[in-house]
């Protein structure tokens, strides 16, 4: 399989995935790099992935041929190489400057040390000048080291950095809020009760139509400020905006604590119903699910709070999809936008308990962005 690799085409164009996108400089431990790995493994190709399971340096033996194939694959891995001709140059890169650091020089195996600049450079010159690689393939492994370096945290680099485009729903400007607050007032006392739980749930707090119809009275938190325990696939604890606080603690009073507050006497909601009935309701007006709750993450990224928070506090598992708000936001700094992308929740995984959330709600909307 491997000399398969080794003989594709030039041609073949390099693909690359989302890859690992670790924080800058942080101290990475096994557990983090091993959820990266796992996670990663899974989007690549079937043959990517036995390949690189495969693999073992043919020149090495025991131990040492064991550190390198475990160094080497999870260099390899962090850049999520698509197909067999980006895999084959990105392993032959790894491959050689671990060997000649490590084998070679007696180098401890540090990604901070075989990946920094200047360690990568000396390398470069010594393999040129001893024939050992010709100048244009060095120069072309050093690429690939260059972006594994970015992809590890250890050098970062703005070429590699993944194109993040606006997310496709906008949020709802003020002025469509304000009718819409206007919209809730035309319909049945039911209905208008219904429309302004959603608009303030979803503009206020971020939650989605699905997480909107499971919110009862007593879910409604209010010791310190206004927040709100949504449950459903991602349970979590989530402040709402100031200007929405006093009234979803209106509606949450004027209900029982077991009561739906979209529902109502109903009992809860079945999956769909918040949307499908929102279809039903006169167009003029009319807001919708996904806009409201774009509107809330848009309004957090541009207040200023901590952006780790606001990913903990949305639901998303990933900086990256909340970094497509930031266009939204008015927020172009390049910094943040990669200090975003690459931050990953902590939150419980899909169909976690909201019960053992409310009951720690300080660690129920931490992330982790790579500082564990």
């Amino acid at each position: 399989m491997t000399s398969a690799l080794n003989n594709a085409k030039p041609s073949n164009p390099l693909r690359f995935g989302q890859g690992f996108q670790l924080p800058l400089g942080v101290t990475v431990s096994a557990d983090v790099l091993e959820a990266r790995y796992e996670s990663t493994v899974q989007t690549l190709p079937a043959s990517v992935r036995d390949n690189i399971a495969a693999y073992s340096p043919d020149e090495l033996e025991g131990p040492v041929a064991a550190d390198v194939t475990a160094f080497v694959r999870m260099l390899t891995m962090s850049v999520a190489p698509m197909n067999g001709h980006t895999l084959a140059q990105v392993r032959a890169a790894a491959a050689k400057l671990t060997i000649w650091a490590y084998v070679g020089r007696g180098l401890p195996l540090l990604y901070r040390l075989l990946l920094s600049d200047d360690l990568i450079q000396l390398w470069q010159k010594a393999v040129t000048a001893s024939g050992e690689l010709s100048p244009g393939t060095a120069s072309n492994y050093r690429g690939h080291l260059r972006r594994i370096a970015h992809h590890m945290g250890v050098e970062l680099r703005d070429e590699f950095q993944p194109l993040i485009r606006p997310a496709r729903t906008a949020p709802h400007t003020e002025g469509e809020l304000a009718e819409a607050m206007l919209w809730a007032r035309t319909l049945t006392k039911l209905g208008s009760r219904r429309a302004r739980t959603l608009i303030i749930l979803g503009a206020g707090a971020g939650l989605t139509a699905d997480e909107v119809r499971l919110v009862r009275g007593r879910d409604v938190l209010t010791e310190v400020g206004v927040w709100v325990s949504v449950g459903g696939a991602r349970p979590r604890i989530t402040p709402v905006l100031p200007s929405w606080a006093a009234r979803l603690r209106r509606i949450a009073e004027s209900v029982a604590a077991e009561e739906f507050l979209f529902s109502g006497p109903d009992g809860q909601a079945e999956p769909g119903f918040v949307d499908g009935w929102l279809t039903l309701q006169p167009k003029r007006g009319r807001p919708t699910s996904r806009r409201l709750r774009a509107s809330y993450l848009a309004e957090q990224l541009r207040a200023g709070a901590d952006d780790a928070d606001v990913l903990a506090w949305s639901g998303l598992q990933r900086g990256e999809d909340l970094a497509k708000y930031l266009p939204f936001a008015g927020e172009s700094d390049a910094a943040r936008r990669s200090r975003l992308i690459r931050m990953r929740s902590n939150l419980p995984a899909a169909g976690g308990d909201a019960e053992v959330v409310r009951s720690r709600p300080h660690a129920a909307h931490r992330v982790s962005g790579g500082r564990a």
